[in-house]
């Protein structure tokens, strides 16, 4: 367990989350790279969530403006990997382009 952020990561947590299904998850992320995917700070962590993105019909992925274009430590997954990506309306609409050409729906609040 993280005490920072109070979560379960490591490998019993990964082969526990083999037993599931998930209609929708909501992943977090330190950085979303239109070449490099998606990548957060620590290693634990991004195993855990790749492993939710595995056994996930849809992924939405969480990322305000200062993510964007940023590679963190650890990749989680391939930008292929996402269907929505959820941001704040700091991000401009030419910025965000590049994800709809791959059919990644973009939900501005």
């Amino acid at each position: 367990m993280l005490q920072k952020s109070l979560s379960f990561v490591g490998p019993q947590t990964n082969n526990a989350l083999e037993y599931y299904h998930v209609n929708k998850a909501f992943i977090s992320c330190q950085g979303i790279h239109i070449e490099r995917g998606i990548s957060d700070s620590n290693e634990m962590q991004a195993l855990v969530k790749k492993k939710m993105i595995e056994i996930s019909d849809e992924i939405y992925l969480l990322a305000d403006y200062s993510k964007f274009g940023v590679q963190a430590f650890s990749r989680v997954d391939s930008i292929q990997a996402i269907n929505y990506i959820i941001t704040g309306s700091k991000k401009k609409q030419e910025q965000i382009q590049d994800f709809k050409e791959l059919s990644i729906k973009v939900i501005r609040s």
